[in-house]
């Protein structure tokens, strides 16, 4: 059986974290973990390079790239090859080896990595809602375009995913998401009335 390699964008984050014990779960005789895009948590990332020993890391800053070689180095583990900023991202979204991305990071910084995904024909599975909020159609196209997957693995965006998959879209009238938190969750409806948009963002 063939290993599938899986690259993983924000792999220190409560989702990455999440999808290495998936991975973990259904055996490294299945998959692999090729590369790792991450922020400035070193202390979890190197752990993670550790286990997995990814071919490519990316992290945001030059920084950064030295603080995670000295972490590594003070532990005796290899350093992987390091790429630096969006551009590290993007190469780790159309990485050669990965034949699923997982993009888990937060907010505008997965846009071109997902798109890139998508133009190079990747099975691309998001969790970063922004993407598609800022750009689905562009993301659609570009999937139908190069015949990617692309598959919203987190919260309400899965949810309507599999409540449609396999249905009409002619059999649909409307679909109603109902905020399950955010900054104003704890306001009552009085105070909503002064609720402001950069309190929103």
């Amino acid at each position: 059986m063939t290993r599938r390699g899986v690259a993983i964008l924000g792999s220190t984050g409560s989702i990455g974290c999440n999808t290495f014990r998936v991975l973990e779960s259904l055996g490294p005789e299945k998959f692999r973990v090729v590369a790792l895009g991450a922020g400035r948590n070193f202390s979890r990332l190197a752990d993670q390079i550790a286990r997995h020993q990814p071919d490519l890391v990316s992290v945001e800053s030059e920084d950064s790239s030295e603080q995670l070689k000295a972490e590594l180095q003070k532990r005796g583990v290899p350093v992987p090859r390091l790429v630096i900023g969006e551009e590290g991202l993007v190469e780790i979204a159309t990485h050669p080896a990965a034949d699923c991305v997982v993009s888990a990071t937060v907010g505008a910084i997965g846009f071109v990595p997902t798109l890139r995904a998508l133009e190079a024909g990747k099975r691309f599975a998001l969790a970063n809602k922004e993407t598609l909020v800022m750009a689905g159609e562009l993301m659609t196209r570009a999937a139908e375009k190069s015949g990617a997957e692309l598959l919203p693995v987190d919260s309400e965006h899965n949810a309507l995913h599999q409540c449609l998959r396999g249905e009409k879209r002619s059999e649909v009238r409307r679909i109603i998401l109902t905020a399950s938190g955010g900054p104003f969750r704890t306001r009552d409806k009085a105070a909503m009335s002064s609720a402001t948009v950069a309190e929103a963002m």
